[in-house]
């Protein structure tokens, strides 16, 4: 009976972790599902979650909308920026994952991940570093949510678009001369968009790489101690090998040169590759 008994205790095991799996799997789908919906919505403002779904499906299956209405605006706007935001931020997860199953299953280690051994330090300096230079991330349509969807026939003002910047100064020189020319109640009110546009994406950068630099320098903190961490755990489980170090003549020193220098390396070369992967 005992034989029968495990193969029982066995078969009951396995389906129990086949209905984990099952529940684990449903409920990343539905998280998925739900998140999409919401950071959807979110980013368009009049169209509640079940609207959202529904552009979605309809954007799936081949359905369209009358051009130019908020539907198809917030289509154009769904599907042409919200939707490569949430691609990257899933993929973004699946790949945080992946590494820290990879480090700890590499290293033998439970704690291990991939803040450890500096890869992802190295990888948000190189993220740093190679997003320093840009300038705008903003498209076409979230410009169009900023300024307004109007009706054409009744226009409320009316948008230049210079091909370049010394275009648009010829453009204000015009528009500042008509106004000396007329009086308050017939001038024409001029904003600079673009100008706006460029000083305020400039200052978001900034925030956002001095945020970054704050991560940074977290995660440099985080990987020191992981560091010593596991250093710690290396040397309780290789008391046999410092054994025979000391056996042949080293010293305290001589060991703790030897992890040191392990410690070092390993540092130094993780921190290197997460700057060549991200750079």
């Amino acid at each position: 009976m005992e034989p029968n008994d495990d193969k029982t205790r066995v078969i009951q095991e396995y389906h129990r972790q086949i209905f984990r799996k099952i529940v684990v799997f449903i409920a990343s789908v539905s998280g998925i599902i739900l998140f999409v919906g919401l950071f959807s919505i979110d980013s368009y403002p009049g169209i509640d979650l079940k609207e959202t779904y529904e552009i979605i499906w309809n954007h799936i299956i081949g359905n369209s909308y009358e051009p130019r209405t908020v539907y198809w605006w917030a289509d154009r706007h769904i599907w042409g920026t919200a939707m490569p935001h949430i691609i990257v931020a899933i993929l973004a997860g699946v790949s945080l994952a992946v590494c820290g199953t990879l480090m700890q299953s590499l290293m033998g280690n439970p704690l291990a991940d991939p803040y450890s051994t500096g890869i992802s330090s190295g990888a948000c300096f190189g993220a740093v570093a190679a997003n320093s230079d840009v300038i705008s991330t903003s498209s076409y349509f979230d410009n169009m949510k900023t300024l307004g969807v109007i009706d054409l026939t009744v226009p409320s003002s009316i948008a230049i678009y210079p091909n370049d910047f010394e275009s648009k100064e010829r453009i204000a020189d015009i528009i500042a001369d008509y106004n000396k020319a007329h009086d308050e109640d017939h001038q024409i009110t001029y904003t600079d968009l673009v100008g706006m546009l460029m000083s305020s994406v400039t200052d978001i950068i900034n925030a956002i790489s001095y945020i970054l630099i704050a991560f940074v320098a977290i995660s440099l903190i985080v990987s020191s101690i992981m560091i010593g961490i596991i250093t710690y755990i290396s040397v309780l489980e290789r008391t046999k090998e410092i054994g025979i170090l000391r056996s042949i003549g080293a010293s305290k020193k001589d060991v703790s040169r030897v992890f040191n220098a392990e410690t070092t390396i390993i540092g130094l070369v993780s921190g290197g590759i997460g700057i060549l992967v991200t750079v």
